[in-house]
């Protein structure tokens, strides 16, 4: 795709590198802006995100897996003691 579109048309940017208004504006024929950068993906932010979304949904499952084990050890406990007790 690179190939076929004009070099003064395409804008290649190595994100690694950073990404900036120096980067962006420039290619755009526009001024730079005073202003910062936004960043959207900061790691700190992203973490945050991530461990308020899965945080509930975890401890839930938990709560239904230790249900699930508690009624499986129950049932099993009982089938057992029923088995014993008849010999």
């Amino acid at each position: 795709m690179k190939g076929t579109l004009p070099k003064d048309r395409l804008l290649v940017v190595k994100l690694e590198e950073g990404l900036g208004w120096e980067q962006i504006c420039p290619f755009l024929d526009l001024p730079i802006p005073e202003g910062k950068y936004p960043r959207g993906n900061e790691p700190d932010k992203f973490h945050r995100i991530v461990a308020d979304y899965m945080e509930p949904r975890v401890k839930a499952a938990m709560l239904n897996l230790g249900a699930m084990v508690l009624a499986t050890a129950g049932v099993a406990g009982y089938l057992g003691w029923r088995y014993y007790v008849r010999q």
